[in-house]
């Protein structure tokens, strides 16, 4: 999941949407309630160790989740389009982990509401869409 959020740091139709450097906003696991849009977040859904026979698994294939948050279905299909571009077929090697191959797999995108409150004249609920993206991340440990 750091090789992921790695490539995207450093891919630049990704940056110009979300902040370069320490300004980008791209989390791992989940970001603050009261984040504004646009922001990235990185989610390790699974891991599957591909076993040998005489030794500890030197490759992982993991599932990661990346959900592209923005403030309408337009932005968030843009930012979705970017962070695909950025990570399908990908590899990097150098970095926190080694990943080998990156493979897209599945998309939804759908219209959230964040907040507590539950009145939407209020102003305490905001809503969000997002753009889920699935993958298939293979990693040399």
């Amino acid at each position: 999941m750091i090789g992921v959020i790695e490539i995207l740091k450093a891919n630049a139709g990704v940056t110009a949407i979300v902040g370069a450097g320490d300004n980008a906003k791209i989390y791992p696991l989940e970001a603050a309630q009261t984040q504004a849009v646009p922001y990235i977040v990185v989610r390790l859904l699974g891991n599957s160790p591909q076993d040998t026979k005489q030794g500890v698994s030197s490759l992982d294939e993991t599932t990661v989740a990346v959900y592209c948050c923005q403030s309408s279905y337009l932005l968030s299909r843009t930012l979705a389009e970017a962070v695909r571009s950025a990570l399908d077929r990908s590899t990097i090697s150098g970095g926190a982990e080694t990943v080998q191959a990156i493979y897209f797999q599945d998309e939804d995108t759908y219209k959230a509401e964040i907040g507590s409150g539950t009145d939407k004249t209020s102003g305490s609920n905001k809503e969000i869409y997002e753009t889920e993206h699935i993958y298939n991340v293979w990693i040399k440990r």
